[in-house]
């Protein structure tokens, strides 16, 4: 194992090694947010170099010219991409290696692991058809029935596209074998 670091630890990322991308996903973002909120918003929000027009031509802004909120807003960048390569395994650094800026690597990974968006609308039908054909089996509990759909609906959000929980307790509620659907006061005692 790649990793060298304590699993769990609020001082180190979750570790990524391209297994189970949606769950780490979430759990990055959260990691991310708790240890700096302005660094977080970078991975949506795409950091650009300051410029400066010279001549009638732009150029890059020297460092040193650079006001505060420029500087406040480069480091931010740099936490949030420093964050992000700490968590990858060298396979998944790979990816992103030689993009400077924490959003465009962000995006780059989630193309990698989840498709560009014709391949998550595939995903997501293919997820959506899973949930109107869930069925609970007679010899299966309500616990592992519940499992099956919290799977399905953490995939649907993981693609974009969260089932409202009144549609997922409707749907437990409709498949639910006939004696479970009666409550325990009612139910015969033998």
């Amino acid at each position: 194992m790649e990793r060298d670091r304590v699993a769990g630890s609020c001082n180190s990322p979750p570790y990524f090694d391209g297994i189970n991308y949606a769950t780490w996903r979430e759990k990055f973002e959260i990691f991310l947010d708790a240890l700096d909120e302005y660094a977080s918003e970078y991975l949506t929000k795409e950091w650009v170099a300051p410029v400066k027009t010279v001549e009638s031509n732009v150029v890059p802004k020297p460092r040193l010219e650079w006001p505060e909120a420029e500087v406040f807003a480069a480091y931010s960048n740099k936490k949030a991409r420093n964050a992000l390569v700490t968590a990858l395994s060298s396979t998944q650094f790979s990816h992103i290696q030689h993009i400077p800026n924490a959003r465009q690597a962000w995006d780059k990974l989630r193309v990698v692991h989840e498709g560009d968006d014709q391949v998550r609308t595939l995903k997501l039908q293919m997820v959506l058809a899973q949930f109107g054909e869930l069925r609970m089996s007679e010899t299966e509990s309500i616990s592992e029935f519940y499992e099956r759909v919290e799977k399905i609906t953490n995939e649907a959000m993981s693609v974009g596209q969260p089932i409202e929980e009144l549609l997922v307790v409707q749907k437990i509620l409709r498949v639910l074998p006939s004696e479970q659907r009666k409550p325990q006061s009612w139910r015969s005692k033998t």
